[in-house]
């Protein structure tokens, strides 16, 4: 065993059930669950890919590193540096992260350390539950997924503060990010007011000033005044609600660029599971409003699974719906290939007929899918009001006025996704 890495174990509860152990080795890591979990006929469910073959265990070699399901439940960019800062962890060291932030993960799924550190251990060390009594208000204590700066937050009159020792936020904020996506809060508003428009289920919204804001004034890096706030749909006044993004449901890395490695194709077939139609049509639908929107950035952990029921999943509510194509000067404007096309121009019905096809439905159905969604948001286009710090964004050193930008990226892809071209 390397003296860097000593022995670790995690109890893995779901809804205060115990379901399994993570294990932590010099060289590998790997998780299993518990007899009395894994023969319960009721058992809430973990995970898609867990249930799907009846998996009794998973492992994954390498150190510091943990199994894809729960490493995918790990926050990514700048709020990962910013954890790893706070509770003295390096960012490659997986299983502390998880260890620190274990109460308060995505979905229904907890985890708690077993037992104490290695005395003596240095930072590369599996280390978790150092911080829990610490009286600090801006100590983060909640994992979010995501390379945006982002916090699960509690909201109180108006007021956005992050959760103390024993608290849990109900929404998520984001900050404007610095650099070249001018007006991105307004432009994610903007977006998901049209899908809203498009009755695609979306959690509420909303734009709100920094002085609601209640975070370490280093953490906003921008002069821009608004963040973008969010209803965490795994948070109810009931509890929690379990989710799994779609790297989890089919156990997939997500880190980086890994969960663009991917296929909408692979997305539809997640979201049907054989029996969920109604699932298959909603993917199929904001697929099309992604194409048409311009949000190049769909890739597998924007897509989740909710069980509401604990036992039965469904495709989550939308979230991260940002038209991102104005951005960047390039054609390839899709986060996954769909028929091994990147370009959304080239994208016609045969290519959703194919969908259909693959999933065994009938072609009508999909059609009908793709054809209400760009009527619905042809008129969306129309109703759904422009917030004015969009009418002026400076993209690539010029200004833009997104609205015409969107009318002329629907007069197109309208014609195109319907035409029957191969």
């Amino acid at each position: 065993m390397s003296r860097y890495f000593p022995e670790a174990e995690f109890r893995v509860s779901l809804h205060g059930i115990e379901v399994g152990t993570i294990s932590c080795y010099a060289s590998k890591s790997s998780f299993r669950f518990i007899d009395e979990y894994y023969w319960r006929v009721d058992r809430p469910v973990l995970g898609f890919w867990f249930e799907n073959g009846m998996r009794r265990e998973t492992s994954v070699k390498g150190q510091l590193v943990l199994p894809l399901w729960f490493s995918n439940l790990l926050p990514e960019g700048l709020l990962r540096t910013i954890v790893c800062a706070q509770h003295g962890l390096r960012e490659e060291n997986e299983p502390g992260i998880l260890g620190a932030l274990g109460d308060d993960l995505p979905g229904a799924v907890t985890v708690s350390r077993i037992g104490d550190p290695t005395p003596g251990s240095s930072d590369d060390a599996v280390r978790s539950g150092d911080f829990a009594s610490s009286s600090a208000d801006s100590l983060i204590r909640a994992s979010i997924a995501g390379n945006v700066l982002k916090f699960s937050m509690k909201s109180c009159d108006q007021r956005l503060t992050l959760p103390g020792s024993g608290e849990y936020g109900d929404r998520i904020v984001k900050l404007p990010p610095p650099g070249e996506y001018d007006a991105l809060v307004h432009n994610e508003f903007y977006v998901m007011s049209l899908a809203k428009a498009c009755d695609i289920e979306v959690p509420d919204f909303d734009v709100v000033h920094r002085e609601n804001v209640e975070i370490a004034p280093s953490d906003w890096v921008t002069q821009e005044e608004h963040a973008f706030s969010i209803a965490r749909f795994d948070r109810s006044d009931q509890g929690r609600v379990h989710m799994e993004d779609f790297c989890q449901a089919g156990n997939l890395p997500g880190f980086q660029r890994s969960k663009y490695q991917s296929s909408v194709e692979y997305v539809m077939k997640v979201a049907y599971r054989n029996y969920d139609l109604l699932s298959l049509v909603e993917c199929v639908r904001r697929t099309v409003f992604n194409m048409l929107c311009g949000n190049d950035d769909a890739h597998l952990k924007n897509w989740s699974l909710v069980y509401p029921d604990r036992r039965n999943g469904v495709l989550s509510p939308a979230y991260d719906l940002v038209c991102t194509a104005v951005y960047f000067d390039r054609p390839q404007d899709m986060a996954l290939k769909l028929c091994g096309k990147e370009i959304s121009a080239d994208i016609c019905l045969d290519d959703f007929r194919s969908i259909a096809d693959m999933c065994r439905v009938e072609r009508e159905v999909i059609e009908e899918a793709v054809r209400s969604m760009i009527a619905e948001y042809g008129e969306a286009l129309d109703m759904v009001e422009v917030p004015t710090r969009l009418t002026s964004i400076n993209v690539r050193g010029r200004s833009l006025d997104l609205r015409p930008w969107l009318r002329e990226r629907y007069r197109r892809l309208s014609v195109s996704l319907l035409s029957e071209r191969g």
